[in-house]
This record gives C-alpha cells, sequence and structure tokens, in this order.
C-alpha cells in the first residue's frame, strides 16, 4: 500500500516552490504569537542594482544594454510592466540560452527578494554573464522617471504591499517599519517587530523632516525599503510629497496593522489540527 504522504508531500513542495507560496510548518498549538517574532537576516545586496544607477548608465552610454525580465505571472504582466520589458516566470529563465551574454535585470513589485537572490546565484553559476535584480521594483522605476506601461489603476496601486507579500520578506533586516499615527492619540503597540511610531499632527513637512531622520539615522547602508504600517488612510493625500522627499523604495500598508493581524490569525487557524469526531460507528472497509 503507498503512503500517502511519500506521494503528497514533495508534490506539496513543488507547488510551493514554483508558485512562490509561503509556507508555514504546522505545529500541535500554533499561538498568533509565534508568527509574530522576527529572525535579523541580511540580505545579499550585491545582486540588487537601483533604478536610478541604470537610468544614469543609459544616459552616459546611449544604448539600451539592460534587459528586464519581468518574472511575475502573465495576468500581472498584462496589467502593468517597464516598457521593453520580457515576461519570463523565475524557474524558465535557465532555458533562455540566448539570454546568457545579456546584462539581465530581474523585476518584480519590489519586495520577494529571497527567491530572486537565490535563482541570481544559480543563473550566474550556469554561466549567465550578469544577472541583478532591480531594486524597489516596479514602483521604483516608475518614481525614478522610467516608462511603465499598463493600466492606471495597476500603476497607482505599486506602491502598496499585501500582507503575505510583507511575511514573506519580514525577516531580512534591511527592513524599516514605521507607524504614523495622530498625535492626539495614543501610541499604538507594536504589532510588527522593531516598528518605529511617529505621531502626525497635520504638518506634513514636520511629518517629512521626522522621516528622514529616522532613514538617515539608520546604520543599514543597503536599506531595501521602508513600509508606513497604519498611516496610509491618514496621509493618502500626502503620499506623492512624501514619496518625492524620501525614498524610491516606499511602500505602504493600505489595510493597516489590522489587516495584517487578520492575515496572521487565518494563518494559524490554517494550520491549527482539526480535531477528530469520533461517531461511534465502525468502518465497513477496515473491519
Amino acid at each position: 500500500m503507498i503512503k500517502y504522504s511519500t506521494f503528497f508531500i514533495p508534490l506539496i513542495l513543488n507547488i510551493v516552490y514554483t508558485f512562490n507560496i509561503p509556507l508555514l510548518i504546522a505545529s500541535e498549538n500554533l499561538p498568533l504569537q509565534s508568527l509574530l517574532t522576527k529572525e535579523s537576516k541580511p540580505i545579499d545586496s550585491g545582486f540588487l542594482i537601483s533604478a536610478s544607477d541604470i537610468q544614469s548608465h543609459k544616459k552616459i552610454n546611449g544604448q539600451k544594454d539592460y534587459i528586464f525580465i519581468d518574472i511575475r505571472n502573465s495576468d500581472l504582466f498584462q496589467k502593468v510592466r517597464i516598457s521593453g520589458s520580457i515576461n519570463v516566470q523565475l524557474f524558465a529563465i535557465k532555458t533562455k540560452v540566448f539570454l546568457k551574454t545579456k546584462q539581465l535585470v530581474l523585476v518584480n513589485e519590489g519586495f520577494g527578494y529571497k527567491n530572486l537572490i537565490q535563482e541570481c546565484r544559480r543563473l550566474r553559476k550556469k554561466g549567465f554573464k550578469s544577472v541583478h535584480i532591480l531594486k524597489g521594483g516596479l514602483n521604483a522605476w516608475q518614481k525614478s522617471g522610467g516608462y511603465i506601461e499598463g493600466n492606471y489603476f495597476a500603476k497607482k496601486d505599486l506602491n502598496i504591499i499585501k500582507p503575505h507579500s510583507f511575511f514573506q520578506d519580514k525577516n531580512y533586516e534591511n527592513i524599516i517599519v514605521i507607524n504614523i499615527y495622530r498625535l492626539d492619540s495614543p501610541e499604538p503597540k507594536a504589532l510588527i517587530p522593531e516598528t518605529i511610531n511617529i505621531p502626525f499632527s497635520g504638518n506634513t513637512s514636520r511629518l517629512i523632516d521626522d522621516l528622514k531622520e529616522t532613514i538617515l539615522s539608520s546604520t543599514n547602508d543597503d536599506l531595501l525599503y521602508i513600509m508606513i504600517s497604519d498611516g496610509y488612510n491618514l496621509i493618502s493625500n500626502y503620499i506623492k510629497e512624501i514619496d518625492k522627499n524620501i525614498s524610491d523604495t516606499i511602500f505602504y500598508f493600505k489595510g493597516g496593522t489590522q489587516e495584517y493581524k487578520q492575515f496572521l490569525k487565518k494563518q494559524a487557524l490554517i494550520w491549527e489540527p482539526k480535531k477528530q469526531i469520533k461517531t461511534g460507528k465502525r468502518c465497513n472497509v477496515c473491519n
């Protein structure tokens, strides 16, 4: 008799790897608190290239040396993309032998770097001349003045990060999470580890100064992106001004930490062991 685990476990792991699905290992009891912990991990910034560096290179050389490889699924690619980019799934790049001598820049939404870095290492070992990852992704390219084509609303939401996407990257020490709250409200408790709270009185200039001070005081020179956790609705009218003055790798939790908390609760429920219900009836097949 074939054991189900022998067949299904490798199949599930293959699906998780191929489609970049976050995998949580089930335990007998998986409390919400266990999902809130953070293990600081450095990121190999040698694989990253900024939008500004690419733009400068193009101005100096007067030619398009870089090929943008958008690794997202085809539906997302059709909605919004860098002009002239090509859509190739991450696992399939190694089969495109004609790309080996080109300067490749892998593109995604601007987060979820773990799998991209792993694939960059594999590709370089397989003889690909130059493979980098666009730091800040589509969002950073748009802010640098690079042309983005596609759906208007999709382009507008390039600076939004979803809870599951943040969860995949939460352990990287290159991330700063900032929580903006009303000055006349009590300072919120941090749901995300190492969150920096900044009060907002309605003075945008003061807020920008506070953000600059917070970001510039960071000792991490390889900062990937900043996330404003609860501030989206509070400062939605000032986001363009903040983005222009702060960073090209800033993202927002549109639903705030409450949305993230609901995501974590669902994750805990998914992996909670189901209790077996005894009916008292005997199984005719087993007997």
